[in-house]
């Protein structure tokens, strides 16, 4: 059989098994190799086109989830600077994403910073006792008006008087920083535990919020147990400059101003 007879007789092998699966499906088969393979090329390629545009897509989704966790992140850092007081309150609204850590409620960013400083006073055998963490705004507003019935009952100041005296001991509801979780009450009775939180609570990123002589910048009256969490790296910077939260503040608001 010659090369020309053998062709001839695989192109009507080809024909007849076309006829007989159009017979059986209605649907005719092409008998074009060229075009099979064209038709099994364009498949593939479609197949990378849906696979690109997936890839694309699913980049587009992790870059979108990533900046809104990007910005979290700042506005979180936002706050462990953010100084709450009357001219500078928080909204009735505003609440961090808490957690428990020794047996009080705190924003989840100390939980560490706080445990690891509790451990590290009950191994030089302190007993660090937290009194209270969070305070919501509904709970500020109560302590408050019982603060400010206390004093009109034991003087007799005018109403303005004695609120603005009241605002010196309680905050108003929305003027506490402990609304924002950063605030921690320790007990402070015990004097091995005071010396303990004065010396190095800046290692675990607290200060003492209210003293003595920053009364006159912060508005309120000095504590002894009232420390305030900023962070390690801003902490240590405060005690070495000697800062009060509200001075620290306008200084890297100057610096932010000299660096644009």
């Amino acid at each position: 059989m010659t090369n020309e007879e053998k062709k001839s007789y695989k192109s009507s092998k080809k024909r007849r098994k076309q006829a007989v699966i159009a017979a059986e499906t209605g649907r005719i088969v092409p008998i074009d190799s060229g075009r099979k393979k064209a038709v099994l090329i364009g498949g593939i390629a479609f197949l990378f086109l849906v696979a690109a545009i997936s890839a694309v897509g699913g980049y587009y989704v992790y870059s979108d989830s990533h900046t809104e966790s990007e910005k979290e992140a700042k506005t979180q850092n936002k706050m462990l600077l953010r100084v709450v007081n009357r001219s500078n309150p928080l909204d009735s609204s505003y609440t961090p994403v808490l957690t428990e850590a020794a047996g009080v409620r705190v924003c989840e960013d100390i939980a560490d910073d706080l445990g690891e400083m509790l451990e590290a006073a009950a191994k030089s055998g302190i007993e660090l006792k937290c009194i209270s963490g969070y305070i919501s705004y509904e709970e500020q507003d109560a302590l408050y008006s019982a603060k400010l019935e206390e004093i009109k009952k034991l003087s007799d100041l005018s109403e303005v008087r004695a609120q603005s005296e009241a605002a010196k001991l309680v905050p108003r509801a929305g003027e506490n920083e402990a609304q924002t979780g950063l605030l921690v009450d320790f007990d402070t009775n015990d004097e091995r535990a005071e010396t303990f939180l004065k010396r190095d609570c800046v290692k675990y990123g607290f200060v003492r919020r209210y003293t003595e002589e920053k009364e006159d910048i912060t508005g309120i009256k000095s504590s002894r147990s009232l420390y305030r969490y900023v962070s390690k790296e801003h902490a240590v910077k405060m005690r070495s400059f000697g800062m009060c939260l509200e001075e620290y503040a306008d200084y890297l608001s100057v610096q932010s101003a000299d660096n644009k």
